[in-house]
């Protein structure tokens, strides 16, 4: 169903985390995708007052603009309602509620300020 379940404060978050080198997302709606239909729909169908879902964006363009957002699956799922897009840019993302998250580059890997995301829910 989803890539990681977090639990903070009492509340599950169902996390799918998506990674690309292009400026855009596919989504699976009649078409295969990048974001898989069974994903958000399993996720939107999970959604309660102590379960959601959340996607996890990165878009690694290699320039000084690559930028990770998440998304909660309610404003997602009102994104594919109101658009017949079959992507998702950076811009989409924020103009839909997500929020860029906070990261360092570490020797190897980056390193995400987690309880930073968690803490700016507001359910």
């Amino acid at each position: 169903m989803c890539d990681y379940i977090l639990h903070y404060n009492g509340t599950l978050f169902m996390s799918e985390l998506k990674t690309t080198d292009k400026k855009y997302m596919t989504i699976e709606r009649d078409k295969a995708g990048m974001i898989k239909k069974h994903q958000y729909e399993q996720m939107a169908r999970n959604e309660n007052v102590n379960e959601h879902g959340l996607f996890i964006l990165q878009f690694l363009r290699g320039t000084e603009d690559e930028m990770t957002y998440r998304i909660k699956i309610a404003d997602f799922m009102n994104f594919l309602d109101n658009t017949n897009k079959c992507s998702i840019n950076n811009l989409d993302v924020v103009q839909n509620g997500g929020l860029s998250m906070e990261w360092v580059l570490g020797r190897t890997r980056r390193h995400y300020n987690i309880k930073g995301l968690l803490d700016k829910l507001e359910y």
